[in-house]
């Protein structure tokens, strides 16, 4: 396979789509809602063992979320997010964004 040649892409603001009296985002001190339920079967965790302690091991177990947005399942009504449970069943939470 060859190297593809480089090339220049100008990158230009569209002025007809700024709005110059935008005043920036602001930050909402509201909270968010929390919401609960409880499983009958616990969320599985990924546990170290002994052998990994080493900062790499421990950056990459802190960056994993359990709680895994489903796009192709979730629509303009509902989100959808799938999780593991320790049995290692899938289990979808829904919610109704309307």
């Amino acid at each position: 396979m060859g190297l593809m040649p480089e090339s220049f892409i100008d990158v230009k603001p569209d002025p007809t789509l700024l709005d110059s009296n935008f005043d920036g985002y602001k930050l909402s001190l509201d909270p968010f809602p929390i919401y609960s339920y409880p499983l009958k079967t616990p969320v599985r965790e990924l546990q170290t063992t002994n052998i990994q302690y080493g900062f790499e091991h421990i950056k990459l177990f802190s960056d994993i979320n359990y709680l895994t947005y489903d796009r192709h399942a979730s629509d303009s009504g509902y989100k959808r997010f799938v999780t593991i449970l320790q049995d290692f069943h899938l289990c979808l939470i829904t919610f109704d964004i309307q």
